[in-house]
């Protein structure tokens, strides 16, 4: 079975979560993706807790080996005339660059879309930023509560009378790392149909910012501010979250209705004409008690499945351990056990969606220059002392 990324070459300089994404999806589904990553060091989510045994290292932090499976790697100076002769040759060869460096970097050294396109005219070079390669802040520096923030995510995530709150783990970045795999492939499409090749610009605030949906146009059409409504919908109620024996419930009653849950809960004072049409959140102080108290003694699963049995929309707060259980992901296989050099045996999340005719493929991240010697020798020709030479030199 062949997979849609087949004969894809990919040469991945990226430097954080973003542009690692981006190109692990492309690893899944069939790309060759070289990881280019600056020498002793290594790329920047080597460094990223949390770590395997809580023992920093290049080869065990958990962002890393997530972030990289499928991928080989390299260790190349980019910096050095000699580590720019290499990738030029392997640009030559390549379909499509990764890079997340300050814009005009690129460039700068030699190694920009107009220079290496002249040798590899349907060449992609994907560039992922926070702010873009054009602009006043294009040169700015980015991080995760800042692109949440910038892009105005921030603000509508919260209590309405505490501080704005930041989405946990890398959200923002990966939001990034999704909406530059998607350009990349409209771009290689196009090289693939025509011949050329193209640069793409990727923001990772304006990929956020993107996700704003109604909150956003409002904004532009002058509606005034939207305050954060915290666990609670937005608009729909009683669609939030509310505390069970043993931890959080998601409620929702659509399609089937207000009565639904009032059948469900089996308490009258829910019945009142007030409470069963759209308005009812204004009375949410008279309702909310009669939902904590049924639930209070009731498992999250059990109203899970209950609601649900009733044509309600509901949901579980899922822990890491209910994941692992889940029988929805059991069945979809969505769970891996891969087994890694240095960190042994861990199960691994699975692809964000699934082909009918295609197998995610997800082999274990590559230790730290693990495939120098077989890229410059067995691909590019490289004599045994001239690798001996370009080690000593600090380029690989």
């Amino acid at each position: 079975m062949g997979n849609p990324l087949d004969g894809i070459n990919v040469l991945d300089l990226s430097q954080g979560v973003a542009g690692a994404y981006c190109t692990k999806l492309l690893a899944g589904y069939g790309a060759d993706v070289l990881k280019i990553e600056p020498p002793n060091t290594g790329e920047s989510t080597r460094r990223l807790g949390p770590f395997v045994g809580d023992l920093p290292g290049v080869d065990q932090s958990l962002v890393h080996l997530y972030l990289n499976t499928g991928k080989r790697s390299i260790t190349l100076d980019i910096q050095a005339v000699e580590g720019q002769e290499i990738f030029g040759r392997l640009a030559a060869e390549s379909d499509l660059i990764v890079e997340s460096f300050i814009p005009g970097t690129m460039t700068n050294i030699g190694l920009g879309y107009e220079q290496l396109s002249g040798e590899n005219p349907g060449l992609v070079i994907t560039s992922i930023t926070f702010f873009g390669q054009e602009g006043p802040y294009s040169g700015y520096k980015g991080g995760e509560i800042i692109a949440q923030a910038v892009s105005g995510n921030l603000q509508i995530t919260g209590a309405p009378d505490r501080e704005p709150l930041m989405v946990g783990g890398y959200f923002a970045q990966y939001v990034g790392g999704q909406a530059a795999c998607a350009s990349t492939l409209m771009a290689i499409f196009h090289s693939m149909m025509s011949g050329e090749g193209q640069s793409v610009d990727c923001s990772i605030a304006e990929a956020n910012t993107d996700l704003l949906d109604r909150w956003g146009i409002d904004a532009v059409l002058g509606r005034g501010e939207q305050p954060r409504t915290g666990m609670a919908h937005h608009w729909t109620y009683p669609t939030q979250l509310y505390p069970c024996r043993d931890g959080y419930v998601a409620l929702g009653i659509e399609p089937a209705g207000w009565g639904a849950l009032a059948d469900m809960v089996g308490d009258d004072a829910l019945r009142k004409p007030e409470y069963t049409g759209p308005d009812r959140k204004q009375y949410h102080a008279d309702i909310d008690p009669i939902l904590v108290d049924w639930l209070k003694d009731l498992g999250k699963l059990e109203v899970f499945e209950e609601s649900q049995k009733n044509r309600m929309s509901s949901g579980i707060l899922m822990t890491p351990e209910d994941m692992l259980e889940s029988p929805q992901l059991q069945a979809r296989r969505f769970f891996e056990e891969i087994e890694h050099p240095s960190v042994g045996a861990h199960m691994y999340p699975g692809p964000p969606f699934q082909l009918s005719a295609s197998k995610w493929i997800q082999t274990r991240a590559p230790l730290l220059s693990e495939h120098t010697h077989e890229v410059l020798v067995g691909q590019l020709g490289f004599t045994e002392s001239e690798i001996s030479d370009l080690s000593v030199m600090g380029v690989i």
